[in-house]
C-alpha cells in the first residue's frame, strides 16, 4: 500500500494549482492522496536550535524551518505500519508523465529500493543534467530506469520505504531541523554509508513560481 502527502501553503496559488492537477488523481490508481496544509512559518523557534548543517548553510533561516516542520508532520502523521512506502510530494511539485505511468513508476521503483535495501528515493530531476546532484555509484540490471547514488538534492517528490519507518520516525522526533533535502541526507549517513534511488529521467519537477523558501521566483 502506497500514500501520497502533497504538502501545500495556498492551494489557490498557481502553482499549488499545477501541482494539485498533476498529482490528485493517482488515487484512481490505487494510491492514497492526502493533502496536508501548512502556513507560511514565520516564527522564531527555528533560532532555539541551530539547522543541522549550520556550518555548510548559515542562510538557512525561518522558511527553511517551516518545510522542515512541515514534512516532520507529514512523516509523523501519515508514516504508518500499514503502508509499504510514504511517497511525499512538495506544493509545487508537477509530473511530466501521465498518472498511469507515475503509479507503474512508484510499483518498480519500489521493487528498486527493496532489492537493494535503499534507505529513499526521489522521482526528481537530479540525473536529467546535474549528475553532480545525485552522483551515479551502481545500477542494478533489473531495473535500469534507476540507479544507486549517496546524495539526493531537493525532495519535491520523494518515497521512503516500509523499512526505514521506525528510524525516520525517531530521528525526525529527535535531530536537529535542516532543509528537507539536507537532512535526510544526513540522517542516514549517520549510521555509515547509506545508499539511495534515483531515477536515470526524472518524471517529477518543481513547477514556476514564488518560492517561500527562498522568497524569489523560480
Amino acid at each position: 500500500m502506497f500514500k501520497l502527502v502533497h504538502i501545500l501553503t495556498d492551494p489557490e496559488a498557481e502553482r499549488e494549482k499545477a501541482s494539485i492537477a498533476s498529482l490528485s488523481g493517482i488515487v484512481d490508481y490505487g494510491i492514497e492522496y492526502v493533502q496536508e496544509i501548512n502556513q507560511p512559518y514565520d516564527g522564531e523557534d527555528w533560532k532555539l536550535v541551530k539547522n543541522w548543517a549550520h556550518d555548510i548553510y548559515p542562510n538557512h533561516g525561518s522558511r527553511h524551518y517551516g518545510a522542515f516542520t512541515s514534512f516532520k508532520q507529514g512523516v509523523l502523521k501519515n508514516f504508518t505500519e500499514d503502508l509499504d512506502a510514504l511517497i511525499l510530494c512538495e506544493c509545487d511539485c508537477v509530473l511530466s508523465v501521465t498518472l498511469a505511468e507515475f503509479s507503474e513508476q512508484i510499483k518498480k521503483s519500489y521493487d528498486f529500493v527493496k532489492d537493494n535495501q535503499l534507505s529513499y528515493y526521489t522521482f526528481g530531476y537530479p540525473s536529467s543534467g546535474m549528475p553532480e546532484f545525485s552522483p551515479k555509484h551502481a545500477e542494478d540490471p533489473k531495473h535500469p530506469h534507476s540507479y544507486i547514488t549517496d546524495k539526493i538534492i531537493c525532495a519535491h517528490c520523494v518515497m521512503l520505504p516500509s523499512h526505514e519507518r521506525d528510524f525516520i520516525r525517531s530521528e525526525i522526533s529527535s535531530r536537529p531541523w535542516e532543509t528537507p533535502d539536507v537532512w535526510f541526507n544526513m540522517v542516514f549517513h549517520t549510521r555509515g554509508p547509506s545508499k539511495f534511488g534515483a531515477m536515470n529521467q526524472g518524471i517529477a519537477f518543481q513547477h514556476e513560481g514564488f518560492s517561500m523558501i527562498d522568497q524569489r521566483w523560480k
